[in-house]
């Protein structure tokens, strides 16, 4: 799959990504997010990028992307 900016003044790469990640979850049944065996306080990378859990938590519960990114917007 390849995406193309064709407006950078409209483009949201959080919204992209959390839209990207909702697919592959809904894609790929045998999708897992990837773990890091060496951390054992943020154990998944995605914790590590997003800087919480929540993000990966929204995600798993079935959350759509408009929830997501507002739940991993600050307040």
């Amino acid at each position: 799959m390849q995406t193309y900016v064709t407006d950078p003044a409209k483009f949201d790469a959080i919204r992209t990504a959390v839209a990207m990640l909702i697919d592959l979850k809904r894609i790929y049944p045998d999708f897992a997010w990837r773990y890091d065996t060496g951390d054992k306080v943020d154990p998944y990378w995605i914790d590590k990028l997003a800087g919480t859990d929540q993000v990966r938590l929204d995600i798993d519960a079935g959350k759509d992307v408009d929830a997501v990114v507002r739940g991993c917007s600050p307040a």
